[in-house]
């Protein structure tokens, strides 16, 4: 069958940036004497995961093996061009009935060294929340041939310029004003506190540092937010840290048309971790607006946090 051949040319060694700014590894080798593709997701850690792939008469079949300790199965239901969709068919082991699972898959075959696995994890049939694989084949670099030294660092030295995103994030250095609005649980009252910072360009533009004070839950807090743009997956990226904490968070998106940015990531407190995201927007009169969303349990996904910011002068 032609699908399961694709996915057979897969065999090899694939990376894929995270939100957190770590690389996944996955590697995809034959077994069964060629009748199925067993796919390890983040070997040799404690997140490691298998997506097994096979034939069922003329259906192809995906079997992932989750961290969360159920096992759902797909289906390929449906061929766009080079993209499978592989839709729920089953889960075993769940650990209660509205526990999570992932239960779609989609799988686009961008070239023989690129690849995009979109996850969507259910929770009682619905959608929880979504999580994108962006891999290259490894050792290559988009041309199906491994890249000279003489290339290498061609490219590194190209993407190391500092670009128009740079730019606009070296426009924002100097003070800050924030107007914050702020709740942990979606039926709590929003409590409202002010903020300022200070925002400077590190390594000659290309990040951009800002240096935050304010008040959180009526103590003083410290933070500092680096936010840069990756040119080579053309994102955004953010790292956060602050005086309440002893290790940092990281999101990482792409602006939309209309300038709207959109980060994600995973929130690490001590509540655990789960996904989280930011929205940014640039309104016409020079203030910058955050709107921070969390999942919490058992609501989903909730607003937490505003944020309107102004510049000095």
């Amino acid at each position: 069958m032609q699908l399961f051949d694709s996915v057979k040319s897969l065999q090899g060694r694939w990376v894929a940036p995270m939100p957190d700014g770590s690389t996944a590894l996955s590697e995809i080798e034959l077994s069964g004497n060629g009748s199925a593709v067993v796919e390890t997701m983040f070997p040799g850690t404690p997140h490691q995961m298998t997506n097994a792939y096979h034939l069922d008469g003329n259906t192809l079949v995906l079997t992932h093996y989750c961290g969360g300790g159920n096992q759902p199965r797909m289906r390929a239901r449906a061929v766009e061009n080079n993209t499978l969709h592989f839709a729920f068919d089953s889960v075993t082991d769940l650990a209660a009935p509205d526990a999570m699972y992932m239960g779609e898959m989609t799988l686009e075959l961008v070239s023989p060294t690129r690849m995009v696995q979109r996850w969507k994890a259910l929770r009682s049939g619905k959608l929880d929340h979504e999580m994108v694989f962006e891999y290259t084949r490894e050792g290559f670099a988009g041309t199906g041939q491994p890249l000279s030294e003489e290339e290498m660092m061609a490219r590194t030295m190209a993407l190391a310029t500092p670009s128009e995103p740079h730019r606009r994030l070296q426009a924002a250095a100097g003070e800050w004003e924030q107007q914050y609005r702020m709740r942990w649980d979606p039926s709590a009252d929003w409590q409202e506190t002010k903020g300022t910072s200070t925002a400077r360009t590190l390594l000659d533009g290309r990040y951009l540092m800002e240096e935050i004070q304010f008040e959180l839950m009526g103590m003083p807090m410290k933070g500092v937010h680096i936010l840069g743009y990756d040119n080579r997956t053309q994102e955004y990226i953010t790292l956060w840290m602050d005086s309440m904490s002893t290790w940092w968070i990281s999101q990482r998106g792409k602006e939309a048309a209309d300038g709207t940015l959109e980060l994600r990531g995973t929130m690490v407190d001590v509540a655990g971790e789960r996904p989280f995201r930011s929205v940014v927007r640039h309104l016409p009169d020079g203030s910058v607006t955050t709107e921070m969303y969390d999942t919490i349990a058992p609501h989903g996904e909730v607003q937490v946090m505003s944020i309107v910011a102004k510049k000095r002068g």
